[in-house]
């Protein structure tokens, strides 16, 4: 049976903080407090997004949060280097994300799966565009490449990348967190895990995202943040609308 995933994604600072406070847990910028607490209440998952963060400070938060969390500890990086990524997986990661440093260099993607194992690299995909054609971005807000997010995931799956973010800043066409369509293609173009990374309001945006979308996981963020729903709340609905989850 394959499991719908309920990912809590938290940002950090450059200096390894949480990037905002998590009104739920006290207003804490604690990202092992949080990490934690989201584990205990039913996380499937737990992601760091660390894209300015140095990669001495997501070592030493991987080292103290790992051997206290009972889930993987994924990290969304900047990171450009091999060693780099080993040094993280090593501290105690068990998937690290890339991104711009992928797009430079598709290449690089095989060769940190040849070294570290296809599970434990996943690479980020920002996405925008209309209808059926979604150009990839750096990141969000940056610049435009020369890529169609289908034949980028597309690419990513043969280059052997083990899992693909998907994130659309602008989200759909008529206003939703999440491009449907964006989505679902990639999710029909891989067998790779697909996970949806935006900004749901509400539960039902992310039943969207895994239904309509046809995502393996989602990335929750300001919804858990601020108290909206919780994990269990999120999976019961889930569950009760006919999708597979893991309690």
């Amino acid at each position: 049976m394959q499991f719908k995933r309920i990912i809590p994604s938290l940002a950090l600072t450059s200096d390894g903080a949480l990037a905002d406070e998590l009104r739920v847990l006290g207003k804490t910028r604690d990202p092992a407090e949080a990490a934690v607490a989201y584990a205990g209440a039913g996380a499937d998952e737990i992601i760091f997004v660390a894209r300015a963060t140095a990669v001495e400070a997501l070592c030493e938060l991987a080292q103290r949060l790992a051997p206290a969390l009972p889930i993987p500890l994924a990290f969304w990086t900047d990171l450009t280097a091999v060693a780099e990524v080993g040094e993280l997986l090593g501290a105690g990661a068990a998937r690290v994300a890339v991104q711009k440093a992928a797009i430079d260099d598709p290449d690089l993607i095989r060769e940190l799966a040849g070294e570290f194992g296809s599970e434990a690299i996943a690479v980020a995909v920002t996405a925008a565009g209309m209808d059926e054609s979604w150009r990839v971005y750096d990141e969000p807000g940056g610049t435009a490449r020369e890529w169609d997010a289908l034949t980028w995931a597309q690419v990513v799956e043969a280059q052997n990348g083990g899992a693909v973010i998907i994130e659309s800043p602008g989200g759909g066409p008529h206003g939703e967190p999440y491009d449907f369509g964006l989505l679902r293609s990639v999710s029909e173009a891989v067998a790779r895990p697909v996970m949806a990374a935006g900004e749901a309001g509400s539960v039902e945006d992310l039943f969207d995202a895994l239904m309509i979308g046809g995502a393996d996981a989602v990335l929750v963020s300001s919804l858990l943040h601020l108290g909206s729903a919780t994990v269990t709340e999120i999976k019961s609905f889930l569950s009760e609308h006919g999708l597979s989850v893991r309690y």
